[in-house]
């Protein structure tokens, strides 16, 4: 599965939404971070960009793009980010890294070869009916028929039921055979995160 990108943000506080008014960003320290995260990481690519801030202030920010290959530390660790929290990842948290290595994301592969005929009815009507009582949805999806909110959802293709579909709405015993599941990480409660704006070139 590809591993999903972000950015760091260096120079400003936890729970800040901008840098100090007037810092200036060294100009040695997009290199010294550039060389070090290369020396400590393997399979991580970045973008630096030194930006400045509505307040005047300037901050780093790192942008680590989408990857199809799982990225660890030199010295062969690898890292699951929980909140603000690194997880590092043993056991079976290994071996589920190194399934999803494939390029296309497990949530979308057909491989067990599942009909969507044999979905189970009370799950598929269950997700349905909260896709069609949801104010987030747009109307044009809520006039699909279930099998075409499958397609759009990616929980079918071609006649198939995804992985995804196969743990959303498949039958128990088309489940057990999926092996290893995705982790899913949420975020509960509270305003998304703002971030500030920028004028930095890349």
């Amino acid at each position: 599965m590809p591993m999903p990108g972000g950015r760091i943000l260096i120079g400003i506080e936890d729970g800040k939404s901008f840098p100090p008014p007037g810092q200036v960003i060294p100009p040695t320290l997009p290199e010294n971070v550039r060389k070090r995260i290369s020396e400590l990481t393997v399979n991580v690519i970045i973008s630096l960009a030194v930006c400045t801030s509505e307040n005047g202030g300037q901050y780093l920010e790192v942008h680590i793009p989408r990857s199809h290959a799982p990225a660890s530390t030199t010295d062969g660790r690898y890292y699951m980010r929980i909140s603000d929290d690194c997880k590092p990842l043993v056991g079976s948290d290994i071996q589920r890294l190194l399934d999803e290595r494939s390029a296309q994301p497990w949530e979308t592969l057909t491989t067990l070869g599942v009909p969507v005929e044999r979905v189970d009815p009370a799950k598929l009507a269950a997700f349905s009916s909260g896709i069609r009582a949801s104010d987030r949805v747009k109307p044009s999806v809520k006039e699909k028929d279930d099998r075409e909110l499958l397609t759009h959802y990616m929980l079918a293709v071609n006649g198939l039921l995804t992985n995804l579909g196969i743990l959303c709405v498949g039958g128990q015993q088309d489940r057990a055979m999926l092996g290893t599941g995705p982790v899913i990480q949420f975020l509960k409660g509270g305003d998304p995160p703002q971030y500030p704006a920028h004028n930095g070139t890349p």
